[in-house]
Formats: structure tokens, sequence, C-alpha cells
């Protein structure tokens, strides 16, 4: 099983755990200016997981949202603010042709957390994974899965002060109500405001204050990792035309920067927030 450990997990502690995880990488505070490593949305979380009361500690969270508004960087934060293990599991890191195999690479992964604890285990593309049960074209295999997914997720929640469970996905429709009442709290990532689309304008390309304010307005209605690459384009077209005028530059590259999110979408997206509000 391919699971990436981010943060720290001492190799002492994996004895007798079969292959369950690899590689070990250092600790991450997002630091790389990818996306600013500042998540009002999870400061509840932190501010609960440093209280002293561990019975009122949230157990899992769901994070929804668009694509490429912060939800994996956020996670992290959240590992490293709260000092704990940090384990990425990716749809592929489960799925197996084998009968049997994919519930027990699920197991695996919680044994490893529980070995790691206290530790954060984050399901990425968690739709792909737990979307609803009972539909035509959903295997057997499937249908195993999430029911041993179901057992792993409530046994976990009852040991709050060791395994915390986040869950991040682009389509939260799609994911099993039995699966949605495990998770104490959903944590919406909007598309950046106009203050942070400047943040990431200032981390990610260098340009004078006037016309850094000016790109980040004209990329309104882009997530993070789009700003970001906006960002990159700008700096490569400086580079080829280094005489170029930047206003001209930034404005092309605002027009031609793709928005994967439509207003119809972020629009479904706060609704079904407000339908599902944990």
């Amino acid at each position: 099983v391919t699971v990436s450990v981010l943060y720290w997990m001492p190799r002492a502690e994996l004895q007798g755990i079969e292959s369950a995880i690899f590689p070990f990488r250092p600790p991450s505070r997002c630091r790389d200016n990818q996306i600013s490593n500042t998540f009002p949305q999870i400061e509840p979380l932190i501010a609960a997981f440093r209280c002293a009361e561990t019975d009122i500690r949230p157990r899992s969270a769901l994070f929804f949202g668009p694509p490429g508004t912060g939800k994996s960087a956020a996670a992290r934060q959240l590992a490293t603010e709260c000092g704990m293990a940090f384990l990425v599991v990716r749809p592929s890191d489960i799925m197996s042709q084998w009968v049997g195999d994919s519930e027990k690479r699920m197991k695996h992964v919680f044994r490893a957390a529980h070995a790691a604890r206290p530790c954060i285990i984050f399901f990425d593309e968690a739709d792909a994974l737990l979307s609803n049960r009972g539909g035509s074209a959903e295997s057997e295999v499937m249908r195993r899965l999430k029911t041993e997914a179901l057992i792993l997720l409530q046994a976990a929640s009852e040991m709050p002060e060791h395994l915390f469970i986040v869950a991040a996905t682009n389509i939260p429709w799609e994911l099993d109500p039995a699966i949605l009442r495990r998770f104490d709290t959903h944590v919406f990532f909007d598309l950046p405001d106009a203050a942070s689309r400047c943040a990431l304008v200032r981390a990610n390309c260098s340009l004078k204050q006037s016309v850094g304010s000016a790109f980040a307005a004209a990329l309104r209605g882009c997530s993070c990792s789009e700003v970001i690459a906006a960002c990159r384009s700008v700096r490569l077209k400086m580079v080829l035309s280094p005489s170029a005028d930047v206003r001209l530059v930034i404005e092309l590259c605002a027009q031609q920067q793709h928005r994967a999110a439509k207003e119809d979408d972020v629009k479904r997206y706060r609704e079904w927030g407000h339908a599902n509000d944990a």
C-alpha cells in the first residue's frame, strides 16, 4: 500500500505493520508559497485540539469545496499545528483487483495510524471511495469496502484523543449519507476572496503593489491553485519578454486563466453546506 506520511512517524513504532506506509517525509508547514499557510476555516479545529478537555475535541471533519481551494494544504497545516502524524490515503492506495484486498488495505491504514498516534488520517478524493452505496454500477468490492470503512470510522471516533479523520472532496453530494453522519463537522473551502488573492499574488509574483492588486482583482473567480498558475504565467512571460508592458501581461494572463468553478457551482457548494451543516 503506497500511503504517504507527511510530518513525522518514528520507524520504531511501525514494527509489525505489513508494508502499510511509505515513504517517510520530513515535517511540512506549507511554506512552499503554493497556497497561503493560514486557513481561518481550521482555526476552530486547532483551538479544540489544544484544549485540555479531550472530550470536546472533534473526531472527524469533512473538507469540501471547489478544486484547488487548499483542502489538502489545510489538512497538512492542521497536523503541523496540532503536532500530529499525518497519513495521506488516496483511492489508488486502497483499491485492489483481488477479493478482500481493498478491505485489508483499509484496515492496514487504521492500524498504521494507531501505531503513530496521535495521528490524522487524510482521505484525499474521498468521494472515489465513499460515494453513495447501492447504485446499479457499484461492485461487490466497493460495497464491502464502504461497509468496512464505516466500521473503522466508528471505531476511530471512540478514541478522539488519538485519531482524527479528515476527508476532502470536490463533490460532497456524492458521499454516502451514512458516511456523512460519521463526520462531526463540515468545513467549506470557498474560492479566495480579494484579500486572499492579493496575498497569493504577493507570495507568488514580484509586482508593484498597485499592479499586484489589479492582477488579483482581475483573477476574481479563480481558485487558489489557479491564481498561482496565473502568477507562474506572468513570471514566464516576463522572462521571455523582459521589455513587455507588465500591465498588458497581467491582463492577458488573467483573461487566459481557466476557471474551473462557475458561479452556479459555488452556489451549489454553499447550498449543500447549509443543508448538511454538521
